[in-house]
Order: C-alpha cells, then structure tokens, then sequence
C-alpha cells in the first residue's frame, strides 16, 4: 500500500484528472516509491472535471476511484 513510503505527496485535481498522468503517479505510489495522499473535495473535484469533458463517462468513475483510493491515502 503506498501509504507506507517515506516519502508523501498530496495530488491535486490537476494531477488526477488526467488519466496518463494518474496513472503513472498511482503506479509509483503503490511500487511504495511515495505515499499518495488527497482529499474528498480533491477527488470530486477531478471526477467533475472528467464528467465535463468525457459527458459519456458520468456516472462510471466510482470503480477507478475506488481503486485509487485503495492504493492510497484518503485525507
């Protein structure tokens, strides 16, 4: 779990909302190379901004968010 790095970085929307991006960020942290950390409002935060752009995808995000949040810290 990639709570338990030395290292923490809180993720912003801007870092999430891309889906490349996301996930090259939530591999290192499960490799155990930091601790990826965001918060609720974070989260609805990227998840709106994804809706607005991919309408198709409203509704369909909870799976790779909970996914996200298992490999990480909530805060």
């Amino acid at each position: 779990m990639a709570g338990y790095a030395r290292y923490t970085a809180l993720l912003d929307a801007c870092v999430l909302f891309p889906l490349a991006i996301t996930d090259a960020l939530m591999s290192l942290a499960t490799a155990g190379l930091y601790a990826a950390k965001w918060t609720r409002q974070i989260e609805q935060e990227w998840i709106a901004a994804l809706e607005e752009q991919r309408p198709d995808l409203k509704g369909r995000l909870e799976t790779r968010r909970d996914c996200m949040r298992e490999a990480s810290d909530l805060i």
